[in-house]
């Protein structure tokens, strides 16, 4: 049993470095299809562990936070990848790439978009949050 974990989380690796090296659309959609399809069957088991260790009054707002913070990772992900990848120097045709966009003019305004909203009290923000380094860097394009 250990040995077929070992062989899936192998897999798993594999091919999220096969997503972050490859150069096509169609590359990237296969390698990010094994990715998810392979999340999809543990998924069951992630949700089993967490009700598990929840007592019986507590299940449904746990579970409510549970897919409340998966949903919001998912969201929040793609945008946030790309303001890391922008930061680092990465050229707007590998953000395109990473991203599967269909051309780099969709890339561009997706980037402009994301970055446009001046926030005033983003300081603030990153000050209450404790954000620092790189991501502090992110999150202030403008300064």
């Amino acid at each position: 049993m250990a040995l077929g974990n070992i062989g899936i989380e192998l897999l798993g690796q594999a091919a999220s470095l096969g997503l972050g090296v490859s150069s096509t659309y169609w590359m990237g959609l296969a390698f990010g299809f094994v990715i998810n399809f392979g999340f999809g069957l543990t998924l069951p088991a992630l949700i089993a562990l967490t009700l598990q260790r929840l007592p019986e009054s507590h299940r449904g707002r746990g579970m409510g936070l549970w897919m409340s913070s998966f949903f919001c990772a998912q969201f929040l992900c793609p945008p946030a990848f790309a303001l890391l990848m922008q930061a680092i120097g990465a050229k707007l045709t590998d953000i395109q790439k990473q991203l599967l966009h269909s051309n780099v003019a969709t890339t561009g305004l997706y980037l402009e978009t994301i970055t446009r909203g001046q926030n005033p009290f983003i300081g603030q923000l990153t000050a209450l949050l404790g954000v620092r380094g790189m991501m502090a860097k992110v999150l202030t394009p403008g300064e």
